[in-house]
C-alpha cells in the first residue's frame, strides 16, 4: 500500500495504540511510568516518520492522561475485569496486550464523560484489531460492552 493510500489514523487513535504500547513496555520492564510515557512520545510507528507523528499525535496530552489515569487507577480497573472473565480465568492468563487495551478502555469509560461509550468501545475494538484477529476483538468488544452498561 503506498504511503498516499494508506487510511488516515486520528490523532485519538493514535494516543491510544501508542497507550497500549506504554503500559505493554511499563508491564514488562517495570520502568518508571513517565518514562515509558517519555519514550513513546518520540517514538514513531512502522513506516511513519517523526514528523508524521507530530503531525498526527498532537495530542500527547489526551495520551498522558489515559496513561496515567489507566496505571493510576489499575487495582479498580483490574477488580473489574477479573469480575468479568469466564470460571477459570485469571487476569494473569491474559495477554498483555489485551490487558492493556482493556485497562486503557475502562479507564476512558470511567473518566472521560464527554466521550460516548459507544465511541470508546468502537475505539478500543479498532485498535484491538491493530494488534490481533477476531478471537481477542470480540472477548475486548463482550468486556467492553459489559462494563459501558454497568459504568454509563
Amino acid at each position: 500500500m503506498s504511503q498516499a493510500s494508506k487510511p488516515r489514523v486520528s490523532s485519538r487513535r493514535l494516543s491510544r495504540i501508542k497507550g497500549v504500547q506504554v503500559l505493554y513496555q511499563h508491564e514488562l520492564t517495570a520502568n518508571d511510568i513517565n518514562e515509558a510515557i517519555n519514550q513513546f512520545d518520540d517514538t514513531t510507528s512502522e513506516g511513519e516518520t517523526p514528523e508524521d507523528f507530530k503531525r498526527l499525535c498532537h495530542d500527547v496530552d489526551f495520551l498522558k492522561e489515559i496513561v496515567l489515569g489507566a496505571y493510576e487507577n489499575q487495582p479498580s480497573i483490574d477488580e473489574e475485569i477479573s469480575a468479568h472473565l469466564s470460571e477459570g480465568w485469571r487476569l494473569e492468563r491474559l495477554p498483555i496486550v489485551v490487558l492493556s487495551i482493556l485497562r486503557l478502555a475502562i479507564y476512558e469509560l470511567r473518566h472521560q464523560p464527554l466521550i460516548p461509550p459507544a465511541v470508546v468501545i468502537n475505539e478500543y475494538i479498532e485498535v484491538t484489531k491493530d494488534f490481533f484477529g477476531e478471537a481477542e476483538t470480540s472477548f475486548v468488544n463482550g468486556i467492553l460492552d459489559v462494563i459501558a452498561k454497568k459504568t454509563r
